[in-house]
C-alpha cells in the first residue's frame, strides 16, 4: 500500500500571500469612503512613473522570496534541499514578500486618504493670491 500523503503547509504559504494582495488590491480600487472622495481608479492616474517601478520590482521580489519560503518550508527542488527548513526563516520570508508586494500600495492608500493630495500627480486647484 502506498503511504497517505501529509497536508503540505508550503503550498498553503505559498497561495495565501498572493491572494490577499489581489483581494486589497479589488478593494482599493473598488472602494470610495465619502462621496467627493478619489476611487482607488483615480488615485492610480495621479501616480508617478515610479509608483509602478516600485510596484513591479515589489511583484519581483516578492515572489521570490514567496519561491524561496515554498522552497524552504517543502524542502523539494535543488535549492530546497540546499535551505534548512527552518519554519522562522520561512517566516521571515513571508514577511520580506509581503512588505515588497504590499509596500507601493500603502503609498497608493495614503493618497487616495488624502484625497489626492499627497499624490504627486495633483494639482492644486485653487487660485492663487
Amino acid at each position: 500500500m502506498s503511504e497517505a500523503k501529509k497536508f503540505n503547509s508550503a503550498w498553503l504559504l505559498a497561495f495565501a500571500v498572493p491572494i490577499i494582495l489581489i483581494i486589497g488590491i479589488a478593494v482599493f480600487l473598488g472602494s470610495k469612503d465619502c462621496d467627493t472622495c478619489l476611487t482607488g481608479w483615480d488615485t492610480l492616474k495621479l501616480e508617478w512613473p515610479s509608483f509602478w517601478t516600485w510596484a513591479v520590482i515589489g511583484i519581483i521580489i516578492g515572489v521570490i522570496a514567496l519561491y524561496l519560503a515554498y522552497a524552504n518550508e517543502s524542502g523539494s527542488g535543488a535549492v530546497g534541499r540546499k535551505m534548512n527548513g527552518s519554519t522562522g526563516f520561512t517566516i521571515f520570508l513571508l514577511l520580506i514578500a509581503i512588505a515588497f508586494m504590499a509596500g507601493p500600495w500603502g503609498k497608493a492608500c495614503t493618497d487616495k486618504a488624502n484625497q489626492g493630495v499627497t499624490a504627486p500627480g495633483y494639482k492644486n486647484e485653487q487660485p492663487a493670491k
